[in-house]
């Protein structure tokens, strides 16, 4: 692992994905160039109701286009389901 590069703003992507109908929360975001030229992201997904898999799977694709966007090419993300406490983003 490396670093995150300056020109990627946390806080954009997950605004971003948090716009996503079904996302309620974004947070443990972490960003890094994990070589010369990959990209690896990192995040807890709030859903803002239990989903089936194939609901989640619908989310996940519009995650992976928006880190696309950011030439993100790896990515992990931990759904999380009827969790109602207030979490921050934390990168």
């Amino acid at each position: 692992m490396q670093f995150t590069p300056d020109e990627i703003d946390i806080k954009k992507i997950a605004l971003e994905i948090e716009n996503i109908p079904g996302v309620k929360n974004i947070h443990h975001v972490h960003v890094w160039q994990i070589n010369e030229h990959d990209l690896m992201f990192e995040a807890h997904i709030d859903v803002s109701e239990d989903l089936k898999v194939s609901g989640f799977e619908r989310i996940l694709g519009k995650i992976k286009s928006i880190l696309s966007g950011y030439n993100i090419s790896h990515s992990t993300i931990q759904p999380e389901f009827t969790v109602n406490d207030s979490k921050q983003i934390i990168h």
